[in-house]
């Protein structure tokens, strides 16, 4: 896998961007077919004031699967965007005269990411008097779906 990643900080926050690209992969013996790899991310925090920072980002989240593995490995990949703020407390420790000995921080963010991809079906007959194979159809379909989440962290530096 092949990284590369630039950024810039200042008093007033940081900006950077990262790249990955990954080759396929194809191991028949260990079942093992992913397609090529690549993701982006990007993003920064902006510092409003010593103790509230505002950050935001976007990102790919691509899959390597060209096709779903099964029910519980779809081959989907998303591209979002996250939005949030943080709150920086900066302690003084009694024998280290730093104003910053110990820096807590607290960050809440809301991410949003659209996925979209194939998914494996399945349709199960309960009452199939073959106990042993009640599946009664299998496939694959498209997905397409939005998916939003709350993200909250806390950090203690010292």
């Amino acid at each position: 896998e092949l990284r590369l990643g630039l950024a810039y900080e200042s008093d007033l926050g940081w900006v950077g961007v990262e790249g990955s690209v990954r080759p396929p992969w194809r191991d028949e013996a260990r079942g093992v077919d992913e397609r090529l790899l690549w993701n982006v991310h990007a993003g920064g925090i902006v510092r409003l004031t010593p103790a509230f920072s505002l950050g935001g980002g976007l990102f790919t989240d691509n899959s390597t699967l060209a096709a779903p593995a099964g029910l519980l490995n779809p081959a989907v990949s998303y591209y979002g965007a996250t939005l949030g703020f943080r709150f920086t407390s900066r302690h003084a420790m009694r024998e280290d005269p730093r104003p910053d000995a110990i820096v807590f921080n607290t960050t809440l963010a809301l991410r949003y990411a659209l996925g979209a991809g194939r998914a494996a079906t399945a349709v199960v007959d309960p009452y199939s008097a073959d106990v042993t194979d009640r599946w009664v159809e299998r496939g694959e379909e498209d997905v397409f779906f939005h998916e939003v989440s709350i993200l909250i962290g806390s950090s203690m530096l010292f």
